[in-house]
């Protein structure tokens, strides 16, 4: 059963969270919250293990990686391949009746 309610800023939550300030997430299965803690960008350079990251704003993070540094890539996919126990991260907007209409669909490794 989905979640729902306010964070303590009072911004609302998606199914079962936020991911920063506007991203619903959502989980088939044990609820799971994500907590991003990084910069959000574009790669603008590489300097060795050393990646800078500039946001919408045209602020520039720099991200020191290591051997240790987990990296993903997204490929592109369809609905039907989505199979419970996926973990999914949804974009979209809210019906009145509470249901999402997806814009997008993110599935975590292994979903």
């Amino acid at each position: 059963m989905p979640v729902t309610g306010a964070k303590p800023d009072g911004r609302p939550t998606g199914p079962t969270g936020l991911i920063g300030p506007t991203v619903p997430i959502a989980r088939i299965g044990p609820t799971v919250l994500i907590d991003p803690s990084g910069p959000t960008g574009t790669v603008t350079l590489i300097k060795g293990t050393t990646l800078y990251i500039t946001d919408s704003s045209g602020t520039t993070s720099l991200v020191k990686t290591s051997a240790a540094s987990r990296v993903t890539k997204t490929v592109t996919s369809s609905v039907k391949n989505i199979k419970p126990g996926s973990v999914v991260t949804v974009v979209g907007t809210q019906a009145k009746d509470g249901s999402y209409t997806a814009t997008s669909i993110s599935v975590a490794n292994g979903g």
